[in-house]
């Protein structure tokens, strides 16, 4: 990879501390900037805040504010903001579909097929301005 080519945040978004601390796991083995939040509300909030991000990676079932309404939102306010979803039940995945994840992943998801959806999805696209 070209070193002065940044690549793009992405958002983990989970209310399990202990998906949290996987997915900190696996974005530090595979060299991705990743910042986290425990809900919707507080995801809604880093983007408008530290963002841009290049990647949403969001569960189904967290307080406040389920995955396919936090979807909605993100897709209301950042169109082209694409979205990973993720659950344990599989039978959520057309309602996360239909509200704007581009793909889905059943917990528990494998790191390799994780990793390659997210190098297909951020591809060569710009990272966003950082600064």
């Amino acid at each position: 990879m070209d070193p002065q080519k940044r690549i793009p945040r992405i958002l983990i978004v989970d209310d399990d501390p202990s998906i949290r601390d996987v997915m900190k796991d696996f974005c530090e083995v595979n060299g991705y900037n990743a910042a986290f939040a425990g809900n919707g509300f507080d995801a809604i909030a880093l983007i408008r805040e530290e963002g841009p991000f290049g990647l949403v990676i969001a569960d189904f079932l967290m307080p406040g504010m389920h995955g396919v309404e936090f979807i909605r939102e993100i897709r209301n306010h950042w169109r082209a903001l694409p979205v990973i979803a993720m659950s344990a039940w599989s039978d959520v995945k057309p309602s996360l579909m239909e509200a704007g994840a581009c793909r889905f992943f059943a917990k528990p998801f494998d790191p390799q097929e994780l990793e390659s959806a997210i190098e297909e999805i951020l591809g060569d696209r710009p990272a966003a301005d950082q600064d």
